[in-house]
């Protein structure tokens, strides 16, 4: 058990064939290494072959060229399983990747909360498993635990109120005055 402080200096990154395709490759042309930041030092918490790092509220920030990829996860050496959480930011994302989250967060909160999905600035991607074969897709859960706070509770009270037939809450119009027999329209 214990914790180790890590400096990887400058990587040269390569991105798995299934991370590849949630990027879009336009981002990433041109150079490779020479433009690279270092990665900034981090902890790793080790105890009983189970290592961690980063976490929901301090994410160890990955630079990719020029944007900061950042990334949390548990990586079981003994049990061979992974499970990490790498947020990539949305100029980065593959154009799919952008549309399934738009699909699946715009079609549920975006008519709870218009323009949700505008305010997440990083797409959350879990790759989780067996060490040998993990599996990388988007980490719809990530989004509804991490970024509550994007999402303003009276928007969604609102929101919940029109899907239900409109807001109670909401000032009613005032009635239209009535036709008086002198003032009728000619």
């Amino acid at each position: 058990s214990g914790v180790l402080d890590v400096d990887v200096g400058r990587i040269d990154y390569q991105f798995s064939e299934t991370l590849g395709e949630l990027l879009d490759d336009t981002v990433f042309r041109g150079g490779r290494g020479q433009d690279q930041r270092p990665v900034p030092r981090f902890a790793i918490t080790i105890d009983r072959g189970v290592l961690r790092y980063g976490s929901v509220q301090q994410k160890v920030m990955i630079p990719v060229r020029n944007l900061d990829f950042q990334t949390r996860g548990v990586v079981d050496i003994v049990g061979r399983r992974v499970d990490v959480v790498t947020y990539i930011p949305t100029v980065a994302a593959a154009p799919g990747l952008v549309g399934n989250l738009d699909k699946h967060i715009g079609s549920a909160l975006g008519k709870l909360v218009p323009g949700v999905v505008e305010k997440i600035t990083s797409i959350p991607v879990r790759t989780s498993g067996p060490m040998d074969h993990p599996s990388t897709s988007m980490a719809i859960d990530v989004i509804g635990d991490e970024f509550k706070d994007v999402i303003d509770p009276g928007n969604l009270i609102k929101g919940i109120g029109d899907l239900l037939g409109g807001n109670k809450s909401a000032p009613k119009p005032p009635p239209a005055k009535p036709i008086t027999p002198d003032r009728r329209p000619r």
